[in-house]
């Protein structure tokens, strides 16, 4: 590493929850960001520095707020909390569902968004294809379609269209069930885990 280099602090899921809240809550200050998620100050300032650099967010007296460039990166991810019983397709109390548009051959059979969302201190995640205008899981070798009734509240809350991805990340709370959703879209977005 040269002198001029910045050893990186922070990863993707640092990167995309914060898009994620400047997206729905913006602007914000440095503290506020850094209490919403659990990270110090210091880090938020790492953070926010490598993407002001980028060119992603705006930093101004009355706070950070995206850029048409980070506002970009986020068209095809949507994220919605939900409290239903989804009736054993989530494994914990907490869900978060996030949609991630157009992303249907980036899934095999939802493993590993399972696994990044444990990694991640959810409980679990469960991956929901789009295919022929239903809702299935992904299992090899034929997609098995699940509920009509969860398939219509997804859609009351979703745009959803054929090829999109749903992720229900699952936690002993909203916040590691969202933390788990966000790092399960991750796997599935690959320009975020460039930035």
């Amino acid at each position: 590493m040269t002198p001029t280099e910045e050893k990186r602090t922070y990863d993707s899921l640092d990167i995309f929850r914060l898009l994620i809240l400047l997206r729905s809550e913006s602007p914000l200050g440095r503290k506020r960001i850094s209490e919403t998620l659990g990270i110090g100050e210091g880090h938020a300032r790492t953070l926010l520095r490598f993407l002001y650099k980028g060119n992603y967010i705006n930093i101004q007296k009355r706070g950070v707020s995206l850029t048409s460039k980070g506002s970009e990166l986020l068209k095809e991810v949507r994220v919605q909390r939900i409290v239903i019983d989804l009736q054993g397709l989530a494994v914990d109390v907490y869900n978060v569902a996030v949609l991630v548009k157009s992303s249907r051959k980036m899934v095999k059979n939802g493993v590993e968004q399972r696994d990044e969302s444990i990694k991640a201190g959810a409980t679990g995640a469960t991956t929901l294809i789009c295919h022929q205008g239903k809702l299935m899981l992904p299992v090899y070798p034929t997609p098995q379609p699940i509920n009509e009734k969860i398939t219509d509240y997804f859609r009351g809350i979703f745009d959803v269209e054929d090829n999109d991805v749903i992720i229900i990340g699952s936690g002993p709370s909203f916040p590691l069930a969202e933390r788990g959703a966000l790092a399960a879209a991750l796997t599935l977005l690959p320009k975020i885990q460039k930035v």
